[in-house]
């Protein structure tokens, strides 16, 4: 989702609990909103919504005000959230949206964050209410639910649409003046009765404990972040946005430095379903250390067992080897650094040594890799440039025909994600960081994030082959030279895809140059994967 650069948010409520707070999806909504807001994209937060109308009685506080001490806690300045606080559902939402602030001032682009289960219903009214008075980009915010829940809520929601449309079929789109003195007594709010799904949520009834997914609240986090700090006494950056911190999809990592000034980063798990993952990753990152595995940060402290779960890493002196998001490649200091070949080789080869006995973890099958390859190959098609030469489709039936030879294959451990960005150098040193998805697997896997990156430099994949083919012994090298090009071909795809899906994501067209090379490199790849018996 390419995030526009406008000065206003839209943030709209989504009801209340029993207990008068803000439902975890409202929260997710809300984190976002500040997200945006830090990286300095907008100038000032709408938080929309009174209560809903079928309250038999008035709430003590409005859901914009909740939404707005809930900003105001993560440090937005009041004076930049503003509130529409007398609407009572989202058609109403629009509309006082539209009549109360947005003509008033002039507004005339703005984001709206929704949830996904709500998104059809929103883009449908706000166009309905607003026309083409207002550019409205949308954000949708995963809310998190089981998939069991979900269902519920897209029954619920398709439902609502559909009465809506109804309901609106003679209005003209843009016309507001068609809902003066309609809300809450017409025929469309006859048909709004409380289903179970709404019970549920605003019983809270559908929680963290039932969610597959659930959400910990930004404002939880930093509170954490806090006595964290003053605990190890860490202060945080001077600019105190996230910016200066990383923000992933599933985690959030913070920067701070000692009075030393030695960095360090603190890390904390978003959702209830990474808590596993995130535990066993401080488990392997301890287990790798004492075993003698110097070249991955050292973990001063953690806690995974109450939420939200964390760690605190003392951060490698580096620079970071490349870019998985923008080049798709290793950079050219990383190329000319003396050694870098011999230390990956050598590191993957410890890697290898080692054996986790206690930690149960993924192992790379034949079947693991048809998934997933499935997976590549849908994204890819989804692209004019992903089908518009054979070679692609070729490659990807051939790496299913033919992956049944990687079930024969001895597996190793592996970071399973060597991508520049979890690869930082310096002088005559190397540094893998990031052990979420570490797993068992053949002798190419990790060597091929290493050779498929530096896609722009053959002369470096040959002194990085030719180093790595060093580290191995007879057996091993005979094996992995069996299997490299099948390995390396579903590598190809999966770079491929990538560039695909974050160029279209960006609006920048900046791996063209990649692709050609990618693709120059199957049709070197594929004869001899042809050739491979199984």
């Amino acid at each position: 989702m390419i995030i526009p650069t406008v000065k206003t948010i839209i943030v709209l409520s989504g009801g209340l609990t029993n207990r008068h707070s803000l439902p975890f999806f409202v929260k997710s909504r809300l984190d976002h909103a500040y997200k945006i807001y830090h990286m300095g994209m907008v100038s000032s937060i709408i938080v929309s919504g009174k209560w809903s109308f079928r309250h038999s009685h008035a709430i003590p506080t409005t859901e914009a005000e909740l939404m707005k001490q809930y900003l105001v806690k993560l440090g937005i300045p009041e004076n930049k959230i503003k509130k529409e606080e007398v609407s009572q559902d989202m058609l109403s939402g629009a509309y006082f949206l539209k009549k109360n602030i947005c003509t008033p001032k002039g507004i005339k682009e703005a984001v709206i964050i929704c949830s996904d289960f709500e998104e059809q219903r929103v883009r449908y009214v706000f166009h309905k209410v607003f026309g083409d008075s207002v550019e409205f980009h949308f954000i949708v915010e995963p809310s998190q639910l089981k998939s069991e829940v979900m269902w519920q809520f897209f029954a619920h929601e398709r439902s609502m649409l559909l009465n809506t449309k109804a309901f609106l079929r003679t209005m003209e789109n843009g016309d507001h003046t068609f809902l003066d003195h309609i809300f809450y007594s017409k025929s469309l709010y006859e048909e709004k009765k409380v289903g179970k799904i709404k019970v549920d949520v605003y019983g809270r009834k559908i929680d963290k404990r039932k969610t597959a997914k659930a959400h910990y609240s930004l404002v939880r986090i930093l509170k954490k972040r806090k006595e964290i700090y003053e605990k190890y006494q860490i202060t945080s950056p001077v600019k105190k946005t996230l910016t200066a911190d990383f923000w992933s999809g599933r985690f959030l990592n913070f920067l701070g430095k000692d009075v030393e000034k030695n960095l360090y980063s603190l890390k904390f798990v978003l959702y209830l379903k990474d808590k596993q993952t995130f535990a066993s990753e401080v488990k392997i990152s301890e287990y790798l250390t004492k075993n003698g595995i110097d070249f991955i940060p050292t973990i001063v402290a953690s806690g995974y067992d109450k939420a939200p779960p964390w760690y605190l890493y003392r951060i490698v002196k580096g620079k970071m080897s490349g870019s998985f998001s923008y080049t798709f490649s290793f950079n050219d200091s990383f190329y000319q650094s003396p050694g870098i070949t011999k230390l990956f080789a050598h590191h993957l080869s410890a890697l290898r040594s080692l054996s986790l006995h206690k930690q149960t973890i993924p192992t790379w099958t034949s079947a693991i890799y048809k998934r997933r390859i499935s997976g590549i190959y849908k994204k890819i098609s989804r692209y004019p440039e992903g089908v518009a030469d054979p070679i692609i489709g070729q490659a990807y039936e051939l790496f299913r025909k033919k992956s049944s030879l990687l079930n024969d294959t001895a597996v190793y451990l592996s970071h399973a994600d060597l991508h520049p960005a979890n690869i930082i150098f310096s002088k005559n040193k190397l540094f893998f960081i990031d052990f979420e998805h570490i797993s068992y697997a053949n002798s190419a896997f990790d060597f091929c994030f290493g050779y498929v990156f530096s896609w722009n430099n053959p002369a470096f994949q040959e002194k990085l082959l030719s180093a790595f083919r060093k580290s191995l012994t007879e057996k091993e090298r005979i094996e992995f030279d069996f299997i490299f090009p099948l390995v390396y071909v579903y590598f190809i795809l999966w770079l491929f895809a990538f560039s695909l899906q974050w160029e279209y994501k960006s609006g920048k067209e900046n791996a063209q140059d990649a692709r050609k090379r990618l693709i120059n490199e199957l049709n070197k790849y594929i004869p001899v994967v042809n050739k491979m018996k199984i």
